[in-house]
């Protein structure tokens, strides 16, 4: 198998280097995740994998995605909170939804709420 990584082009040879990265760091990102681990291992088990600025782009887009999962959270539960006020109406209870959603959320997120509240009123568990 070496050998015949060795043989394709550049391109190709680093394009496979880093499918294989992201299938190792997924791979030990499970394991990690599965055993509870600490966010000191999870940060060395990435530094091994992919290096250290790999790991702090990744440590950023952890935050963001917290940040991201706790503002929809917030939402749901406002919005939950409004729908079943029964003192409103379905006209009063939309205006306030669509406020709510223009307080909080930018044009493109308001595509992901969208999503986000489909999912939630059929059940299904949102992504963390």
């Amino acid at each position: 198998m070496t050998q015949l990584l060795s043989e394709q082009p550049s391109e190709l040879q680093e394009q496979i280097k880093l499918i294989n990265q992201y299938q190792e760091l997924t791979q030990l990102t499970e394991e990690w995740s599965n055993r509870k681990g600490t966010q000191q291992e999870l940060r060395e088990l990435r530094v091994n994998a992919v290096g250290l600025e790999a790991t702090n782009r990744l440590e950023a887009l952890d935050q963001e995605n917290l940040q991201w999962n706790n503002k929809i959270d917030q939402y749901i539960n406002k919005r939950n909170e409004v729908l079943n006020n029964n003192a409103l109406s379905q006209q009063e209870k939309q205006q306030q939804l669509n406020k709510i959603k223009q307080q909080n959320f930018n044009a493109q997120e308001l595509i992901r709420v969208d999503t986000y509240e489909t999912m939630h009123d059929q059940g299904i568990a949102l992504p963390k």
